[in-house]
């Protein structure tokens, strides 16, 4: 029972790959693979620290070397969940008047706007629910509130430079086992645009986070 969501998570990206390949039969993208391709990206983190958190609560050892792998892991991965956010920029490429959704006259076009929508919400999911398993595992742990909830702020904005890095400089999360090329590339790229980018989502990531805890998770 205590791998029971960690198996759902995996199958539901696996499923959601494979009708995204389906997809564009009816949406003549290829964008829809990638949408699929997000998808599983943005769950990586929600299943990497779940797995976490039940070796914690399994083992008398606190740390073992297989956590701290998949903790890495978890943060390198962490910014694919809200990145996909970023994806309706590509409506922009698809839909010139994309604003206007008057202009949008084929249900195929509504087809891939629905995809890009349903992605973006899966991902969102993934990012809150994977910063909740986060503070759960502190508190189980620390007793200091404010520390977690600064904690959760660096993490979330360590999360926004790395959607950053994806959308812009367009770095996938395993480049950063080159971060001499990537710290490089940041900093002669960095712009006061990246700035405000960086401190908007991280801010946006946080009132995400705190609405999704307030709503869905006090009831």
């Amino acid at each position: 029972m205590k791998y029971q969501q960690i198996l759902y998570n995996t199958i539901f990206a696996a499923v959601y790959f494979f009708l995204s390949i389906f997809m564009i039969l009816f949406t003549d993208s290829f964008l829809s693979i990638w949408m699929g391709i997000n998808v599983v990206f943005a769950l990586i983190p929600l299943i990497t620290i779940r797995y976490v958190a039940i070796r914690l609560q399994e083992r008398e050892i606190k740390h073992d070397w297989v956590s701290i792998i998949l903790l890495i892991v978890f943060l390198f991965f962490l910014p694919n969940t809200f990145y996909i956010i970023t994806d309706f920029i590509h409506l922009s490429n698809r839909f010139p008047g994309f604003i206007s959704l008057v202009r949008i006259e084929t249900i195929t076009d509504y087809l891939l706007l629905t995809h890009i929508l349903f992605s973006a919400l899966v991902g969102i999911y993934a990012g809150v629910e994977s910063i909740f398993a986060v503070e759960k595992l502190l508190k189980d742990r620390f007793n200091r509130p404010i520390l977690i909830v600064v904690f959760i702020a660096e993490l979330l904005l360590l999360s926004s430079i790395g959607i950053y890095l994806g959308r812009f400089l367009r770095f996938f999360s395993w480049e950063i086992l080159n971060p001499i090329k990537v710290i490089t590339e940041f900093i002669t790229s960095f712009t006061m645009f990246s700035l405000w980018f960086i401190v908007l989502f991280a801010i946006v990531q946080l009132i995400l986070y705190y609405t999704y805890k307030r709503v869905f998770k006090s009831m």
